[in-house]
């Protein structure tokens, strides 16, 4: 319970998880050594990757406790148990999927189901998840959020999908804890092969945040 509420704690505080979604395990392992040389510190590694699994040990064992890794695009229980047998810190769904909930609370790993429909944030409150991926959060907007904390106040919730440099600070001030960012941090690059692009995305999406703070202050 400890870990998942530090992990918790972590994505409040930093706002910012870098989705990696790759045709190759090489180029996703520069993307992230690059997102995190820009200050990025959480780092999802999605299961569509070649190599996914062998990927989060390399990246665990690399960083150690300075980066926080987890698996993404978790389809099955199955595949939840392989991300976390590998070392998986948390598991992300595109999803609502009880069982996988259930097997991640059982083995005290932090869990972050996504949706866009009510019900399923009523039914993972319920199964004890503190956080919600509204995913693909371009199709609701950034008004979506104010909308389910109408009924549901103490959601909290992670817009992916669409969010970028420009719409960042639109969406925490539309109630969201945290973004995560995939597509605009990696295509750039992916398209030169200059990974360059992503460690300095990778900046100015940790300024935008600090800069949505001062202001709030």
């Amino acid at each position: 319970m400890e870990k998942r509420i530090a992990l918790y704690q972590k994505i409040k505080r930093e706002k910012l998880i870098a989705v990696i979604r790759t045709d190759s395990k090489e180029d996703a392992r520069k993307i992230i050594d690059a997102a995190v040389e820009g200050g990025i510190n959480i780092i999802e590694i999605t299961m569509t990757i070649p190599g996914a699994m062998d990927l989060i040990k390399e990246v665990k064992n690399h960083y150690k406790d300075t980066v926080c890794v987890g698996a993404g695009t978790v389809l099955s229980s199955e595949a939840a148990q392989n991300v976390i047998d590998a070392g998986s810190e948390f598991v992300v769904t595109p999803h609502f999927d009880e069982e996988i909930i259930k097997l991640c609370h059982l083995c005290q790993v932090f869990v972050i189901p996504g949706t866009i429909v009510l019900k399923d944030m009523v039914q993972a409150l319920k199964l004890g998840c503190t956080l919600i991926k509204l995913f693909p959060a371009n199709l609701l907007g950034v008004n979506a959020i104010r909308s389910f904390k109408g009924p549901l106040p103490d959601v909290e919730i992670i817009p992916t999908g669409g969010v970028n440099l420009e719409t960042i600070k639109d969406w925490l001030d539309g109630g969201a804890i945290g973004v995560g960012i995939g597509n605009d941090l990696s295509k750039k690059a992916l398209q030169t092969n200059d990974f360059s692009y992503v460690t300095k995305y990778a900046q100015q999406l940790v300024n935008k945040i600090l800069d949505w703070e001062r202001e709030k202050e």
